[in-house]
């Protein structure tokens, strides 16, 4: 009975281990997600200041609209996660 209680203690520890590996997976891919698309509309922002075509300029503000939607679930999906987000990493001219 004891090698069976040593055994399912170390399969405890090992999934424990992979879950909170996984976490910190998912933890990091979101806020690596955020940075980017805080890049993303940081840019698409500077571009206006750019533009001249009517056209592009329709096409600068979907391209906004849809990265400040991705910023949005982001921060939704890291909250739902019960991930913290510094301000310095969410801070982004575009959202303004």
């Amino acid at each position: 009975m004891e090698g069976n209680a040593t055994y399912m203690e170390k399969f405890n520890k090992i999934n424990f281990l992979n879950k909170v590996r996984q976490d910190n997976f998912k933890e990091n891919e979101i806020l690596k997600s955020i940075k980017l698309v805080k890049i993303e509309l940081d840019l698409v922002r500077h571009n206006f200041e750019y533009l001249n075509d009517p056209k592009l300029i329709d096409v600068a503000i979907y391209q906004e609209q849809a990265a400040i939607k991705k910023f949005e679930y982001l921060i939704a999906e890291a909250k739902k996660n019960g991930i913290k987000v510094d301000q310095k990493q969410i801070y982004c001219k575009a959202c303004e």
